[in-house]
């Protein structure tokens, strides 16, 4: 069932000493990010919590629509959103982290329908989806394909190219396995993936230029935080 609610979870660490308090936003999208209990469970959301509970900086974490999380950040609403690649957009009103993460994209479509390696040939041919806000719809675009499907959420992607509204989309490879496990969608589709990107936090430009030398700490006590291993974590 496709969700769009709105998680507003506030968490107070040590009293900060150098730094204000901070509001950013995230997505519900396993397995990266996503609250249990009241609190951010996924791997990337621990990664981001243990930093700032380090650092003695209050925060506050809301779970959004992945495109509003990104406007609202632009607008100055939020100090920051994660996580994400990087794009030339969004380098222009925050500043990525040191990488926290990595990402597989890779191509989906119904299983015992392509029987060929996906080209840019083949995709101006094609109806292509990816979710609106997303690296991969802007990708896509600057390599001359036409997005012709971009739904709000990743769970309306899926169900978009099950319901014949885009012959292959572009997603994120883990967690769209995963909700096509959670829908019993798994034995219907097949994919390739593209390429392997990097993701951090993105702190917004207003919030780092009240706050200098956060980038810097974050960054420090980001590296800490990585687990050992872990088939998701990107280490440098």
């Amino acid at each position: 069932m496709i969700r769009n609610l709105l998680f507003s979870l506030v968490f107070l660490s040590m009293p900060s000493v150098a730094f204000q308090a901070i509001h950013l936003g995230t997505q519900d999208r396993p397995p990266y990010t996503w609250p249990e209990d009241g609190k951010p469970a996924g791997p990337f959301d621990k990664v981001v919590v243990c930093a700032l509970e380090n650092m003695g900086v209050d925060y506050g974490i809301d779970f959004l629509p992945w495109a509003r999380a990104q406007s609202m950040t632009q607008r100055g609403q939020l100090d920051g959103f994660y996580a994400g690649s990087q794009n030339a957009e969004r380098d222009s009103y925050a500043v990525a982290s040191r990488f926290i993460g990595k990402q597989n994209w890779a191509y989906f479509y119904l299983a015992d329908v392509i029987d060929q390696t996906i080209d840019e040939e083949y995709l101006k041919g094609a109806r292509v989806g990816a979710y609106l806000g997303s690296n991969m719809a802007q990708w896509l675009t600057r390599k001359g394909v036409k997005v012709a499907y971009r739904p709000v959420e990743p769970e309306m992607l899926l169900e978009g190219l099950i319901r014949d509204r885009a012959d292959i989309i572009l997603a994120n490879e883990a967690a769209m396995l995963k909700l096509a496990e959670k829908t019993n969608r798994s034995a219907y589709i097949d994919h390739q993936v593209v390429v392997s990107k990097p993701i951090a936090v993105y702190f917004g430009n207003a919030y780092l230029s009240e706050n200098p030398g956060f980038i810097e700490a974050f960054n420090q006590a980001a590296s800490q935080c990585l687990p050992e291993e872990s088939l998701i974590i990107y280490t440098e």
